[in-house]
């Protein structure tokens, strides 16, 4: 028992209330950490789509996780983040390339209309993209001339 303003109280029940209150926020804590929100995205969106255009290829994989990637030798800056699409508006979030939105609108099951800050873009759905995408993270090794063929370079000779 302590002595407080002259009354002995029982410190066990004085701060009783404490152990419950502490339960409580950690477990909010852990299930606002583990339970967000995933956002919505329109089933017809979700997969990996190519623009069409002149250039290098520009792949967008939209996830149903609200997820996405842009990526390809033709992208000027490869990007991910959230992403969200409903009702014939899409909006995406990324560290790098900030925030953008817009329109799209479905022509067919593998064709997309999108308008977003950089102007409208026709893309089309690209099924093979998985062995693309390894193709493209593949280890280049470098070469080195020698007359009419090319040699390996920068090999450790045994």
């Amino acid at each position: 028992m302590a002595m407080r303003r002259g009354k002995e109280v029982d410190m066990f029940n004085l701060y009783s209330w404490l152990l419950p209150i502490r339960l409580l926020v950690v477990m909010l804590i852990v299930f606002s950490a583990t339970c967000g929100s995933a956002a919505e995205v329109d089933p017809a969106l979700i997969g990996t789509w190519q623009l069409q255009w002149p250039g290098e290829p520009i792949y967008w994989d939209i996830r149903a996780d609200g997820t996405y990637e842009v990526s390809g030798s033709g992208a000027a800056v490869a990007h991910a983040g959230t992403f969200a699409a409903a009702a014939g508006k899409w909006s995406l979030s990324s560290s790098t390339w900030g925030e953008d939105g817009g329109t799209y609108r479905p022509l067919n099951e593998n064709t997309l209309m999108v308008v977003g800050k950089l102007g409208p873009g026709t893309w089309m759905r690209a099924p093979n993209r998985a062995v693309e995408k390894a193709a493209d993270e593949a280890v280049q090794m470098a070469v080195e001339p020698d007359g009419s063929r090319l040699l390996p370079k920068d090999i450790p000779e045994l």
